[in-house]
């Protein structure tokens, strides 16, 4: 017997559904999911810099200098030209006020200040072969104004 014609309609819109066109549908949204858990877990990681600074931490280069005083210390980075520092606490955990400043000989200064738990910063001034002054502060103790690559 052959079927009628509403017969054949909703026979073909099972097909569609379940057919080719539903296992691309379910394909896409599988690879939509699995990207999207991938992203979510890597981050927005492009380029080698953003790598680097992934793996390295907030600042990018290598430590040159880690000046300490009562209440923390200020530790600084070098790498591709640039100056980086951050304030870290002594006693990490109570928000207190901290900052963080960079100056290269001749420029404004950078500075990041705030009430935070762990660090201040981080902070970096393009410096190739100027002097850098840095100094940092956590609560009532700070660093006075020291210059590197002079």
């Amino acid at each position: 017997m052959r079927a009628s014609g509403s017969e054949r309609t909703t026979r073909a819109r099972e097909r569609t559904r379940t057919g080719l066109l539903g296992a691309r549908t379910g394909l896409l949204g599988a690879l939509v999911l699995a990207a999207a858990l991938v992203f979510s877990l890597t981050g927005p990681v492009t380029g080698t810099a953003r790598a680097a600074v992934a793996v390295a931490g907030p600042c990018q280069g290598h430590k040159i200098k880690t000046y300490k005083f009562s209440t923390g210390r200020v530790t600084v980075f070098k790498g591709s030209g640039f100056i980086c520092a951050l304030t870290y606490a002594e006693n990490p955990g109570r928000a207190r006020k901290m900052s963080v400043t960079l100056q290269a000989r001749g420029h404004r200064a950078v500075t990041n200040s705030g009430v935070f738990r762990k660090y201040a910063g981080p902070v970096s001034v393009r410096a190739a072969q100027r002097c850098v002054m840095v100094t940092g502060s956590v609560g009532r103790g700070s660093l006075k104004p020291r210059w590197l690559q002079c």
